[in-house]
Parts: structure tokens; sequence; C-alpha cells
């Protein structure tokens, strides 16, 4: 059985990214994944502070909830991360999970390695009230998606779902062609 992780960077544990990673994790248990959904703001995750001790010891120096993150992403097949976009970009929560990631990046005799143990897949989503949203926040998928690339993934999607309430999302059109492109990047 294959691991999903969803880190939901929404700090509304019922809003419109809460509610889709609970869909994500429905749907692709019949792909034969076992998904986690992971809500951040619960969690104690402290920003980066660039100390560099991840360089020299191959770890973050900071002893929070990240530790358990870095464990659960490694342990992970497909890796997930959904954020609403707030004051144009990602939440702050996600801002912090994504720079916190440096610490899986280790330089060692020169070179660039990245620890991001089995995950071999990965999937950005993006959602906002705006009803053009795509087209104004388009540059945060892209800067998301660079990042995630750069940690050796390549099977990577994304998309930016925009004019979504809790209401909307568990029947949207726009939420039920996202789930299926996953379904169809798991299969791959």
């Amino acid at each position: 059985m294959s691991r999903l992780l969803i880190i939901n960077g929404s700090p509304r544990k019922d809003g419109v990214d809460a509610k889709i990673g609970q869909m994500i994790a429905e749907r692709m248990k019949g792909y034969d994944y076992d998904a986690e959904a992971v809500n951040i703001n619960d969690l104690n995750i402290r920003g980066c502070q660039a100390c560099m001790s991840c360089k020299k010891t191959g770890k973050c120096a900071q002893n929070d909830d990240m530790t358990v993150l870095y464990d659960k992403i490694r342990g992970s097949d497909m890796l997930i991360l959904c954020s609403p976009i707030y004051f144009g970009a990602e939440t702050g929560q996600m801002k912090t999970f994504v720079d916190r990631m440096y610490a899986m990046v280790i330089n060692k005799d020169g070179q660039r390695f990245v620890n991001f143990g089995n995950v071999k897949k990965a999937s950005i989503l993006l959602t906002c009230g705006a009803p053009d949203g795509y087209m104004t926040y388009g540059g945060i998928l892209s800067r998301l998606t660079n990042t995630i690339k750069s940690m050796g993934v390549n099977d990577l999607s994304g998309t930016i779902l925009c004019g979504l309430t809790p209401d909307t999302a568990t029947t949207s059109e726009k939420v039920n062609d996202y789930l299926e492109s996953l379904e169809f990047q798991a299969e791959m």
C-alpha cells in the first residue's frame, strides 16, 4: 500500500481546503493509498532560523512538531500541499512549512542531496474565493511547483481552484476534475 500525506495549510478546520483534503483521502483509498491529512495550524512549527545547522548535521536544530513531519514526508510516496490564498500568497502556516523543508536539503562534500525519502509524486492545490484567481495568483503556484521540483519530485501537478466556499467545495465540478487528475497521477 502506498502512503499519501496531505498537508492542509488553512487555519480553518472546516474550510475549503480541509473539505477537499478529506475528499482526496477518501478517493485515493480506491487507488491503494493509505492517506493521512495533517492540519499544520494545529502544530507548533516555528519559522526557519537560517542557522544552517541542518547543512552541518543533516537535521534541523529546532525541536518542534516539524520533526515529526520530516519522518511523515520521507515515509510517503505522494505529497499534497493544500493552501488557501490569503493576501496574495499561500498562508503563513504553509510558507513556514515549506521554508522548513529546507532542512531536507543536505550539502555534502560540495554536492547537494535531497533527503525527501520515498516521495515520487506531489500535487499543489491552492484555493481562493476570487472567481479569477488563477490569472491573478498563477505565480504563487509556479513558485511552489518549482520548490517541490527542486526537492527532486518530477511527477508533479498543481492547480488553483477559484470561487469556492465550504458549502460548494464538495459538489464542485472543478474539485471533481482535480480529484480525477490526482487519480490519473496515482495510477501512473
